[in-house]
């Protein structure tokens, strides 16, 4: 080869490579609405989960102030009841003081008549001037003797009754005690809870604050977005005179997806596809459906990945997305049958296959209409 031909051979090369090089980053506005709708369901189950664990949290509170008001009320109860066995003990011990004074008086007396023995009564008998003054005496004795004995069965039996008072009131108040000790446990269980759910309430309220965030930013890049389709609906022409369109990947007919709801095997739901999927093998060409002036060659992380959208008049566009390269650039004029794409399967995409969109006045509409 000649240095004219290697010349000629270096810029083809160059050219073909600048023409596939990989665009900037930019959204179309299909993505972004659908973006949109899933940040604003995310949104709304997020304040809705806001609402429900704030809920919580108030009867929790509620919960926390009614135990508050039963420990006081029981810790005031434990206070009277301490004052009452300190008050039953002094009496337990007065009572006790008196039963044995009791008990020494009658024990005492019972050691002096053993002393005496019967002389002494006999003595009480002999003393007496008549028979009135005997029985008079004799009465005295007798009454002194179950005096005695009343006295000390009666303190007996108050000193009996102070203790057992006392061993019952000691029982309440270990009974008041366990009930406050568990009710200070119960008041820490809740205060756990409440502290976790806080937690929680914060960062569900932070995770609302970011969607509401990404929710400002997609309304303004759609708002944008909106902006470029009506300032480019009829770019390539003030009416469509394309007629029917061509196959956007010659050779490869099948379609595994057509235009329409379905459940989308990646977003996991029910939703509209937008256009129709044909499947072909790796790097084949994509080729313009028809004549028209590139609007976007652009590429994103999700959705339609590497992607183009071509501007064909009178409001009517494709698209063709999950490419692995493009080949074209933004605001160039293409013809019917030029390779604009190299498939592949980037963004939101299961496999190597061509997305092909037609849209009228940026809105989606059957493929097959046009073909």
């Amino acid at each position: 080869m000649g240095s004219k031909g290697k010349i000629l051979a270096f810029i083809l090369t160059a050219v073909l490579a600048l023409s596939c090089a990989a665009p900037a980053f930019a959204t179309s506005k299909s993505e972004i609405n659908k973006k949109i709708n899933i940040k604003e369901k995310q949104l709304e189950e997020g304040r809705k989960q806001e609402e429900e664990l704030n809920g919580q949290i108030s009867d929790l509170q509620d919960k926390i102030e009614g135990l508050e008001g039963d420990i006081a009320e029981l810790t005031t109860r434990i206070a009277e009841t301490k004052a009452k066995i300190v008050q039953l003990k002094k009496d337990v011990k007065k009572s006790k003081t008196k039963l044995k004074k009791g008990e020494d008086d009658l024990n005492g007396r019972l050691r002096n008549i053993y002393k005496s023995g019967s002389i002494g009564f006999i003595d009480v008998v002999l003393d007496s001037g008549d028979v009135t003054e005997l029985l008079s005496n004799v009465d005295m004795v007798k009454h002194i003797y179950s005096n005695d004995k009343k006295v000390v069965a009666s303190l007996k039996n108050q000193y009996k009754k102070l203790k057992t008072k006392k061993e019952k009131v000691e029982d309440a108040e270990k009974a008041l005690e366990l009930q406050q000790e568990q009710l200070n446990t119960k008041k820490t269980e809740l205060a756990a809870d409440q502290g976790q759910l806080e937690k929680k309430v914060a960062q569900v309220a932070e995770s609302n604050e970011e969607l509401e965030s990404d929710l400002h930013e997609l309304n303004a890049q759609a708002a944008a977005i909106a902006e470029k389709a009506r300032a480019h609906s009829n770019t390539g022409g003030q009416s469509y005179g394309g007629g029917v369109m061509g196959w956007p990947v010659p050779g490869s007919y099948g379609v595994s997806s057509e235009y329409g709801w379905r459940f989308c095997p990646v977003h996991r739901c029910r939703e509209l596809h937008s256009g129709m999927d044909i499947p072909c093998s790796y790097g084949t060409p994509i080729k313009a459906a028809s004549s028209g002036t590139v609007i976007e060659a652009a590429s994103m992380s999700g959705g339609y990945g590497n992607y183009v959208m071509i501007s064909h008049g009178g409001g009517i566009s494709t698209l063709y997305g999950h490419n692995s390269s493009l080949c074209v650039s933004y605001g160039q004029h293409v013809n019917r049958g030029d390779t604009i794409a190299l498939a592949g399967s980037t963004g939101a995409s299961t496999g190597v296959h061509c997305h092909f969109e037609v849209r009228v006045n940026g809105s989606p509409v059957n493929p097959r209409n046009y073909l």
